[in-house]
């Protein structure tokens, strides 16, 4: 609340100065010094080369000046007025302000205006979330403001100009320094602000802004060196600003911090660059220097570049823009200079200062640069609807790539290609050249020719020798490219001579070069499948065993997704059917007056539900053997033993360890899933009255022996007859731990299965 109430007095403060200097610049200014005569004439003793409107009439110094806008002079000081008499004892002349003059005092209005409205305007958007970042920010965008709106009356003499100069410049920059780290602070780059250097330069700035004031107020002997002071204290902080961004640009490792730093740098260098280089600088050094007015534009990259940044929530690339400047900028450079050159003899004025000329140039090649910018995106967005044509090369170029899907055969596809090419280029030639660099040796294959066919010539052939990537080669009217490479063999394709006698311009160079690139993927592809099949064929997968290490992973993957269905079948289906068992046994319990026969049907639905409960509870057991991890896997298997003894109607003997010593789970599960496997295969398949299993171990391996006396099979089917898929499983799952299983039976003559696992 506080703040707010600060800033209402400043807006104020900022509208009333606006005004006194809009006030001041509404008069025209002359630009000459005046001094009097013993006579009491009124003798021009100096006109200012760089301001007023006096330089550009044929008033020169020693003229006695009579009148200024019709009134008598009376006092040395004046140097406001848009018209003159000037005598030189003789005759009597009459000079008013040059048009252009006039002209050029509305652009100064106008451009710094709309500066100063624009940082009113944010300001005011930004006071209603008070924080640091924007305390500062507003800050500098006033003082800013306000030195940039009283330079031409500061440079003019006025002193109310030269004192807001002297306190809003050091100001705004001491802010921008300010801001800049409240913002890396707030973005989580910086962790805490250094107060002892906020401390002195904020004693800095207080003791550069007293001391211009004070030279100013009683023209002390230094004050040109006090003016030099604020500009340089300026320049300073934001040189440390860049520095300090560019710091935190390389220093910073989060991709997210590194685009706002680079945001940030290119900000400050865009906005002050100019201004510094071609305003303050030479103006420290005393060298030729632009009007402040003149490199002003630059200073609207703030505003808009940080309000960019505060509202977007996607930035442009600054890698896409940085990258293409140069180029383009090269591109601008030479009609730039060019356009420059004509406007600056064109208007016969070859005393120009030479900085207005290159900034002439600058800032024309950076409006082409833009508009080179604006070229590619309005070119994206319309190329397609405008000018698009069914005929057109992308148009054919989309329409092969639809086609490719369609040819998976080398053949198919060599045919496809060389059939677009000649609908798109119409070449008289097209040819495939294979080269062995091994032996040197080229094969030429001609799919068209004309009189100029192609000839294999030793200059020919060395432009393929040495061609050491994929890009696109030229011969005498041929163009060429590298399709694939088998082993140490290239194939190129080659085309040449439009039938319509022209030359390959620019777009069929590029469409080509695409084409071949897109070819390029689908010929691998296709190569890529063709050896993997190959291989398919070269091996008989049904009699070769997989690796343990890939045969274990599977099963893995099958105990996961186990695990997986059973807590969906426990998580759904089973508490549904709890829900509609308990609701049903609820219905009869509260209903006792339904008829005798209803409530029969209803206990036997109910017995049904809970018969149905029961199974989903054991299949989720049975995929999910929770036991083995509560109680361990010799208590596990008894239990498993137990319940399929209760399912069945033969005599199952086990010996089991009391406790078994902790193994892997992949091992204890593989041993699991073994024995549950020999025991559901036993009851489809074995018709045994008695079933036996021994389980033991020593410090090297795991043993397990099944027997049976059920009607045997012969060991020879098992991995043929689907009905010994169990057995198979049982097989691969002792192979995926480098185990050995060995069958031991005849027809009629029972089983015996020994499996030793390694531990």
């Amino acid at each position: 609340m506080v703040f707010k109430k600060v800033f209402l007095v400043l807006c104020g403060l900022f509208i009333i100065l606006h005004f006194y200097l809009f006030s001041l610049m509404l008069n025209p200014y002359m630009g000459i010094n005046i001094s009097s005569n013993s006579s009491g004439d009124y003798i021009i003793t100096q006109i200012n080369k760089n301001d007023g409107w006096v330089r550009h009439t044929a008033v020169s110094p020693g003229d006695i000046i009579t009148k200024v806008d019709g009134q008598a002079i009376s006092d040395v000081s004046i140097n406001s007025g848009s018209e003159v008499e000037i005598t030189d004892g003789k005759f009597t002349q009459i000079f008013a302000i040059p048009k252009f003059e006039t002209r050029q005092t509305i652009e100064e209005l106008i451009i710094t205006s709309i500066f100063s409205i624009l940082a009113l305007v944010l300001s005011i958007l930004m006071v209603k979330s008070p924080n640091a970042v924007n305390r500062y920010f507003i800050g500098f965008l006033l003082s800013a403001a306000l030195s940039l709106f009283a330079s031409t009356e500061s440079g003019r003499g006025d002193i109310i100009a030269n004192i807001i100069i002297a306190t809003f410049l050091p100001l705004g920059s001491l802010f921008l320094v300010l801001f800049i780290f409240a913002l890396l602070h707030d973005k989580g780059i910086i962790q805490q602000q250094s107060s002892m250097w906020f401390k002195f330069n904020k004693v800095l700035c207080t003791i550069v802004i007293l001391i211009r004031i004070s030279n100013l107020l009683y023209q002390g002997p230094i004050s040109a060196i006090s003016a030099n002071l604020i500009l340089f204290y300026f320049c300073a902080n934001v040189f440390f600003v860049i520095s300090l961004l560019c710091y935190y640009y390389i220093k910073n490792t989060s991709h997210d911090g590194k685009i706002i730093l680079k945001w940030l740098v290119w900000i400050n260098v865009l906005a002050f660059t100019p201004f510094i280089l071609l305003h303050a600088l030479p103006f420290i050094l005393n060298l030729p220097y632009l009007d402040d007015y003149a490199v002003v534009i630059s200073l609207f990259i703030i505003p808009i570049g940080y309000f960019y940044l505060a509202v977007s929530k996607q930035l442009i690339d600054l890698d896409f823009i940085s990258h293409q400047i140069p180029y383009y900028f090269l591109l601008s450079l030479l009609p730039a200079s060019t356009l420059a050159i004509i406007i600056v003899y064109g208007n016969l004025n070859l005393n120009s200062n030479i900085l207005y000329f290159f900034l002439l140039i600058f800032v024309t090649a950076s409006i082409i640069v833009i508009l080179l910018f604006i070229k590619e995106k309005v070119d994206f967005i319309l190329r397609h609807r405008l000018w698009m044509r069914n005929d057109s090369l992308s148009q054919q170029l989309e329409f092969f790539i639809e086609k490719l899907s369609s040819s998976m055969k080398e053949n198919d596809l060599k045919n496809l290609f060389i059939s677009q090419l000649q609908e798109s280029l119409g070449p008289s030639i097209i040819a495939f050249i294979t080269f062995d660099y091994l032996k040197d040796d080229f094969q030429l294959e001609e799919i068209s020719r004309n009189k100029q066919a192609i000839h294999l010539s030793e200059k020919f052939k060395d432009l393929m020798r040495n061609h050491k990537n994929i890009d696109l080669l030229e011969y005498q009217g041929l163009l060429g490219m590298r399709i694939y490479t088998i082993e140490s063999t290239h194939t190129y394709i080659w085309i040449g001579y439009k039938k319509n006698q022209t030359i390959f311009n620019l777009h069929e160079k590029v469409w080509f070069i695409n084409i071949v690139k897109y070819l390029r993927l689908v010929y691998e592809n296709i190569f890529a499948v063709e050896n993997l099949i190959h291989s398919i064929e070269q091996t008989k997968l049904q009699q070769t065993q997989s690796s343990s290490t890939l045969s274990r992973f599977l099963f893995q993957l099958s105990e996961q997704e186990r695990k997986r269905l059973a807590a969906d079948l426990h998580d759904s289906a089973l508490q549904d059917q709890i829900i509609c068992y308990r609701t049903l046994e609820n219905l009869i319990v509260t209903n006792f007056n339904l008829p005798i026969e209803t409530l029969k049907q209803l206990n036997q639905i109910k017995n049904g539900m809970q018969d149905v409960i029961q199974q989903i509870r054991t299949t989720c057991n049975e995929l999910r053997p929770n036991l083995i991890a509560e109680v361990g896997l010799a208590l596990a298997l008894e239990e498993l033993c137990a319940k399929m003894q209760a399912k069945v109607n033969y005599e199952i003997k086990y010996d089991l360890p009391t406790k078994i010593e902790h193994y892997d789970y992949n091992l204890e599960i593989c041993i699991y899933r073994v024995i549950q496997e020999l025991l559901n295969n036993a009851n489809k398949h074995a018709k045994a009255s008695i079933i036996s299993l021994s389980l033991w171990e020593d410090e090297k391996n795991i043993y397990l022996d099944y027997r049976d006396n059920g009607k045997g099979f012969t060991p020879t089917t098992t991995a043929a007859n689907t009905t010994h898929t169990g057995l198979n499983g049982i097989k691969e799952r002792v192979h995926s731990f480098k185990g050995t299983i060995v069958f031991l039976t005849e027809i009629d003559h029972g089983v015996e299965i020994h499996i030793t696992i390694p531990r």
